[in-house]
């Protein structure tokens, strides 16, 4: 049985930046988009799909990969932490045009690392030496979800049928080690100084030790979302999730508000989540891609 892939994704520089540092990229064997739009201004794009399920129980270590989204936040300022993210997009974009079967964690560990030693060869050549950027990869291969993560971006997976919401990813900032810790809740630790102290980046020049998870498709519906910490900063968990439960686009759009009477639209929540970042003043860029999987009927 196939999945129905539904997914909607923005990238904007926000109210407060200047310019925007953020990437997004999402991939099906005839789609490459990148986000944002070559001036840097507010992208957007959405799209459903079919994709097969392949049983590749018996040949796990040679599946394709059918989707793939990433969202890259880049770091160092302008323009170092625009040019991380690019470089990130266009290293992963260059590989999905020639990737084949292959072992799905092997490989986009692989990637992850091409995607180091490429920003930082570019850092060298435009004397931006410590620009980096997060990057947090969702990819579907075969009968499985595969999570590649490095830095503070995050992967959410959201169950419809539950009313639940989980983070997947793990923070790789010093605020998370005193979550850890017991030293800060998770709540102080979202705006604390030390959730700006990465201790991993892609670009830096440093040994990358990447999550890497694996999770089996369910028959039921999920839905992800993979979002920059611009988004985080200024919206919680419950409020991500009533978005996706109950969509009620921005007062001032009616279309998007008819679309949302019609069904949960990917895209329409995604913007939603941006209008309600922007409008509380988020200090960052925000960007998201949300992923709904259902069973093809």
């Amino acid at each position: 049985m196939g999945k129905i892939i539904e997914w909607g994704a923005i990238c904007d520089r926000g109210t407060t930046r200047p310019d925007n540092q953020d990437s997004v990229f999402v991939w099906l064997p005839d789609v490459a988009l990148r986000l944002p739009d070559p001036d840097g201004s507010t992208g957007s794009a959405c799209r459903e799909a079919t994709l097969p399920v392949h049983d590749n129980s018996n040949s796990a270590r040679n599946t394709r990969i059918d989707f793939l989204a990433l969202v890259a936040d880049g770091m160092g300022g302008p323009p170092g932490g625009a040019q991380a993210s690019h470089q990130i997009i266009e290293t992963v974009a260059d590989a999905m045009e020639q990737a084949e079967a292959t072992d799905p964690p092997a490989f986009l560990r692989d990637l992850l690392n091409k995607c180091d030693s490429d920003v930082f060869a570019w850092a060298g050549r435009l004397d931006l030496r410590g620009m980096g950027s997060t990057c947090t990869l969702l990819a579907l291969a075969g009968t499985a979800l595969h999570l590649c993560h490095v830095g503070d971006s995050r992967c959410y997976r959201i169950s419809p049928a539950k009313g639940s919401i989980e983070q997947w990813s793990k923070d790789h900032n010093i605020a998370a080690q005193l979550v850890k810790g017991g030293v800060l809740t998770p709540e102080e630790a979202r705006n604390h100084r030390a959730s700006h102290a990465l201790t991993q980046a892609v670009g830096l020049g440093q040994p990358l030790d990447p999550q890497i998870e694996r999770s089996a498709l369910i028959d039921e519906e999920e839905i992800f979302l993979l979002c920059s910490d611009g988004l985080l900063r200024v919206l919680n968990e419950r409020e991500i999730l009533e978005a996706f439960l109950q969509p009620v686009p921005h007062r001032k759009d009616k279309e998007r508000a008819a679309a949302a009477a019609v069904k949960n639209d990917m895209q329409v929540v995604a913007q939603q989540l941006l209008d309600l970042a922007n409008e509380r003043g988020s200090p960052d860029n925000v960007s998201a891609i949300a992923i709904r999987l259902r069973p093809e009927p």
